[in-house]
């Protein structure tokens, strides 16, 4: 058996930074390949003598080199020419692209926040993480952010509180924040939504799925004049199967609904008549779910629950005022969505929850 020294190698493996900078570097790899079928050398960034070298080796890649081309190349060696190499030493490398985006992702799990923090800062400018829901709330509050990630389970403040005080109080009342959840159930996805969270990503987080999300709400409609309580335009969307053309048609009767609808439930509380007032405030109440209001839509519950439970009108006054309160918002806020998006509906592609 030959000694170690004197085997035969299939493969030499050799980075630029593994020669000795005091030996002449051509001398070097000659003894190498004396020792190998085939040798691939990793030249730096900064070499400069690289075609004197040539001949001492197989085949020549930059460093640091990627896993699949070292794969491929060792699946299949092929030797270099002159000119091949000549055409991948100049090849210009593409920038990775990012996006312009300003993105919070908060997680109590380190593993986890790792993750979304590395696969997020290959798609996007900016990113700051935080581990716990009170930290989110905090720097909510401090700076601006595109995008929110936020974890549904975590001790304390969990992401369902965290995103209600986000939405009443910060810099962030109308970001986009998408929940992480393993466990996006019909339920879970509904109580996302009631909660003033815009969608959802899918744990275990693949790039793919990243990817899609900020794409999808890197361009949504920036409304920034009305609390998301009031009419939230994702929950139309929602509501109407993700068909914007749809979304923004059943906003429109709504809005022409509602000077009708105000003065009958007015009639109705002046009169302290019951079975109007019920009519009217039913008749909301199935258009309301519809159309993405909240706020609306809940008090409508209440007032019609309460009235069919036997109270009298005067018991649910304060109610009925808050929703006519209310009713004057969403008309204001949906006439504004109706401006905006009326000349250029949303493309369904772009509007599709994960």
């Amino acid at each position: 058996m030959l000694p170690t020294w004197l085997q035969k190698y299939n493969y030499a493996v050799v980075s630029c930074k593994a020669l000795n900078p005091d030996k002449d570097s051509t001398e070097q790899l000659k003894s190498i390949k004396a020792l190998s079928q085939f040798v691939l050398y990793l030249v730096c960034t900064n070499e400069q003598d690289t075609h004197t070298i040539f001949d001492t080796v197989d085949k020549i890649l930059p460093a640091p080199v990627n896993e699949k081309v070292l794969a491929e190349t060792l699946i299949d060696p092929k030797p270099d020419t002159n000119s091949s190499y000549q055409l991948e030493e100049h090849a210009q490398v593409e920038p990775i692209a990012r996006e312009n985006l300003n993105v919070l992702a908060v997680d109590d799990n380190p593993a986890n926040l790792k993750l979304i923090d590395t696969l997020l800062k290959e798609l996007v400018s900016q990113v700051t993480v935080i581990d716990n829901g009170q930290g989110a709330v905090d720097i909510a509050q401090e700076r601006s952010f595109d995008l929110i990630f936020m974890d549904i389970q975590m001790p304390g403040t969990d992401g369902i509180s965290a995103t209600k005080q986000i939405r009443q109080h910060s810099l962030n009342r109308n970001t986009p924040i998408i929940a992480v959840t393993a466990h996006a159930i019909a339920e879970e996805r509904e109580m996302i939504q009631q909660s003033g969270m815009d969608g959802y990503l899918p744990k275990p987080i693949d790039e793919a799925a990243l990817k899609s999300v900020i794409n999808r709400w890197k361009t949504r409609p920036k409304f920034t004049h009305f609390d998301p309580f009031t009419l939230n335009w994702e929950l139309c969307l929602t509501q109407a199967n993700q068909k914007s053309d749809l979304a923004l048609d059943m906003l429109k009767m709504l809005v022409a609904s509602l000077p009708e609808t105000t003065d009958q439930i007015k009639q109705a509380l002046e009169e302290f008549n019951q079975d109007s007032m019920l009519a009217s405030v039913h008749k909301l109440h199935g258009a309301c779910c519809y159309c993405g209001v909240p706020t609306t839509q809940k008090l409508c519950q209440e007032i019609e629950s309460s009235l069919k439970r036997g109270s009298a009108v005067a018991d649910v006054e304060p109610e009925i005022l808050e929703l006519l309160d209310e009713l004057t918002k969403v008309e204001s806020a949906a006439n504004q969505v109706i401006s905006q998006l009326s000349t250029d509906v949303i493309d369904d592609n772009q509007t599709r929850l994960l």
